[in-house]
């Protein structure tokens, strides 16, 4: 059977492996992220660890790579193993930088061709891409054979570098029609029209595109699953706009196209579908501000939903107002939603697997969750930790979680607090937590910051951690300033978080409630870690500050505005229960300082 390599095996790689294999070829293939290459196997593929045993096992090796710099990387890494090989490079890189890569290869006696694609991976998986190919005839007839497995298309273009130069042609068009179709989609919604009748009518119309076929009911639904990402087209428009500077072709409307997705990216929606493109008309996308999550590369949502046994919402069984709640997060831009095994005995995690599934944004939104080593599994806690992951992604739903948090506080002696560890402690449990990363299970690790200040300094200072958990609220801003008078005083941990470029979440942003004047919750009651003692202790200093602010600023605007106020907190973790909360809490003015007397 013969073999064909694919290098890249994001969205578009594996259903192109996945075509391969049902055309009868042998796949060998390699990515540098464990989770994707953990997505051959099951497709009967043979995942490797390098690109040079990609080239050992196969003379045809097929690229699907995010742009031209990675594409030089890997033909360069290839070595003098790419000798004699053919290689089909279906990346959209930018044209001259792909014309390097054809005569770097052609020197080093290996057939190339940039072979661009039109279609989304769930084209590709039902055969209908279209190719436009670069390169020596005699090569692209060679090639035809592959492409009858995944398009219904090929054309050849000309040279090196045309079929790079024809796919940002394509781009151009179809993403104005993306966009085109949004904004219309967006001005029906307000004027109160039927948005299936009014896609409908487009589809029959001289206004149709089959992006209307491809996007429109993703738009209407809210469905932003990936197929082709957001942030992978912006990347193909900036190269739009880089050859029309070269060639001098005027292009106003790819610069406005640009701006809207650039604006989008900033806010989060990267790594969502391309018809995600809708936000920048309905005016959803623009409620939320979005900050750097410490050194991890991703942006997260100013605001992120809390799914605690507080609230009691997600931890409960009223299915309907779950999933209410979750969708008018999703509609107010919250990309950040964080749960744990603990939380109500895994029915978090459940709740809002079976929620996040049923909007169809499990894919498009990050999960965090939590695990929790009991003293006596610290001297070995791989096994443990491994298995409290699996549970969670099956409760969740999902192949991989955005964060693990240790779940335990870190003080100097064992047991010092309920569940606490030491330091050394917690740096054993993060080389544990960091094999389940690499397994391709977790994207990042965190830790909760309860405890011993000077113990979370100390695993604070190793590096061991991305990010932390802290409680930080007016009634006790001490792990972000000062100490107050008879509170526990987290030693401005933030501070020493920042320094070391860690993302900082901020939890009991409403100190269990006691800043809304709300009970306290059936959880508050039983629970050993901020117990109702802190509560009531909360609840009396609340009532004396909604008093001082009254008039001027809500308790929901205060708790919320002071939390996001320090400049190195990432996102404040709320636990909401309803969706007029979630309203409540979107329509705080977070870009407004708070009077000078509160602060």
């Amino acid at each position: 059977m013969e073999r064909v390599g694919v290098i890249g095996l994001g969205l578009m790689g594996s259903a192109l492996a996945e075509r391969f294999r049902a055309g009868g070829f042998r796949v060998v293939g390699y990515d540098p992220d464990a989770g994707c290459r953990a997505r051959l196997a099951p497709l009967g593929g043979e995942p490797v660890a390098t690109v040079r045993e990609v080239f050992t096992g196969a003379r045809t090796v097929v690229l699907s790579l995010p742009n031209s710099e990675v594409v030089r990387a890997v033909v360069e890494g290839a070595g003098e193993l790419v000798r004699g090989a053919t290689v089909i490079d279906t990346t959209t890189g930018e044209p001259d930088a792909t014309e390097d890569v054809a005569r770097y290869l052609a020197g080093a006696g290996c057939d190339y061709l940039d072979a661009t694609l039109t279609g989304s991976s769930e084209r590709a998986r039902a055969g209908e891409l279209v190719v436009t190919a670069g390169g020596p005839g005699e090569v692209f007839a060679r090639a035809e054979p592959l492409f009858r497995l995944f398009a219904s298309r090929w054309f050849h273009v000309g040279p090196w570098g045309s079929g790079a130069r024809t796919k940002l042609v394509v781009n151009l068009v179809l993403g104005l029609n993306r966009a085109a179709l949004a904004e219309g989609l967006a001005l029906a919604r307000c004027c109160g029209l039927d948005l299936a009748a009014v896609l409908e009518i487009l589809q029959s119309g001289a206004a149709y595109s089959r992006a209307m076929d491809a996007k429109g009911r993703k738009m209407i639904d809210g469905d932003f699953t990936p197929q082709a990402k957001l942030d992978q087209h912006l990347k193909d428009v900036r190269l739009i706009r880089s050859e029309g500077d070269k060639t001098g072709a005027s292009l106003p409307l790819t610069t406005v196209h640009e701006a809207l997705l650039a604006e989008l990216a900033g806010q989060g929606f990267g790594d969502w579908d391309n018809s995600a493109v809708i936000r920048a008309f309905d005016g959803k996308g623009r409620a939320m501000p979005y900050r750097a999550l410490g050194r991890t590369g991703l942006k997260v949502s100013a605001v992120a939903f809390g799914a605690g046994p507080v609230s009691g919402l997600m931890t409960g069984t009223d299915f309907a107002a779950q999933l209410a709640t979750v969708r008018r997060a999703l509609e107010r831009g919250i990309n950040w939603f964080d749960t744990a095994p603990g939380y109500g005995s895994g029915e978090s995690e459940a709740n809002l697997g079976r929620v996040l599934a049923e909007l169809s944004a499990g894919q498009t939104v990050r999960v965090a969750t939590k695990v929790r080593v009991p003293v006596a599994a610290l001297d070995d806690p791989d096994a443990l930790i491994r298995q409290s992951v699996e549970e969670s992604l099956t409760r969740l739903r999902v192949p991989r979680v955005a964060l693990l948090q240790l779940h335990n506080g870190i003080t100097r002696g064992r047991d010092d607090e309920p569940a606490a560890i030491t330091p050394r402690d917690a740096l054993r449990v993060a080389e544990a937590m960091a094999k389940v990363c690499a397994a391709g299970l977790v994207a990042h690790i965190g830790l909760t910051g309860t405890g011993h200040a000077d113990a979370l300094r100390e695993v604070v200072r190793s590096g061991a951690f991305d990010t932390v958990q802290v409680p930080f609220n007016v009634l006790n801003p001490s792990a972000g300033g000062a100490p107050v008078e008879g509170e526990t005083d987290y030693g401005n941990i933030i501070a020493e978080c920042a320094a070391h470029q860690m993302g900082v979440f901020a939890i009991r942003v409403f100190a269990g409630g006691a800043l809304l004047d709300q009970p306290p919750s059936a959880h508050t009651l039983k629970t050993p870690y901020f117990p109702l003692a802190l509560y009531e202790r909360d609840a009396a200093r609340a009532r004396v500050l909604r008093e001082r602010v009254a008039g001027r600023l809500t308790p929901t605007e205060l708790a919320v505005r002071f939390v996001l106020a320090h400049a190195a907190v990432s996102s404040a973790i709320i636990g909401f229960g309803s969706p007029a909360h979630v309203d409540e809490v979107a329509r705080v003015r977070l870009d407004e300082l708070l009077p000078a007397d509160v602060l």
